[in-house]
């Protein structure tokens, strides 16, 4: 199911002032609001995308996972384990940021739908 998709959901649970409407659901409210939440969560830090950013293997992690991941002297990338990790930190530090995730997270704080984390309120 497409992020859109789970948005719309969420909103229906949330706008529902008499939830036998809702009984043909298949999933409850807690059900979409994890599902949204697993697309935008770096699944090092298992916490919302702070500052995204897309490695050659094209899957994403927040910068500061992968500097972290960079100084540990890993190179592999935590989910497919290939080599993808830069060799440097001037080359991680111009990864290329993931515009679509850092959007998304952005857009489901401001609309409510997801709570922050400690991490995010410090950069806001």
């Amino acid at each position: 199911m497409e992020l859109y998709e789970l948005i719309a959901i969420f909103h229906v649970f949330m706008i529902a002032s008499d939830w036998s409407d809702l009984a043909d659901l298949s999933f409850s409210r807690e059900m979409a609001s994890a599902a949204i939440t697993d697309q935008v969560a770096c699944s090092l830090c298992n916490d919302f995308y702070t500052d995204a950013r897309t490695l050659q293997c094209q899957h994403s992690f927040c910068l500061e996972c992968v500097r972290s991941r960079y100084l540990s002297d890993s190179r592999q990338c935590p989910n497919c384990s290939r080599e993808t990790i830069p060799n440097s930190i001037d080359e991680v530090e111009s990864l290329v940021p993931s515009i679509n995730l850092n959007q998304q997270v952005g857009l489901l704080i401001r609309q409510g739908l997801v709570m922050t984390s400690s991490k995010l309120e410090c950069q806001l």
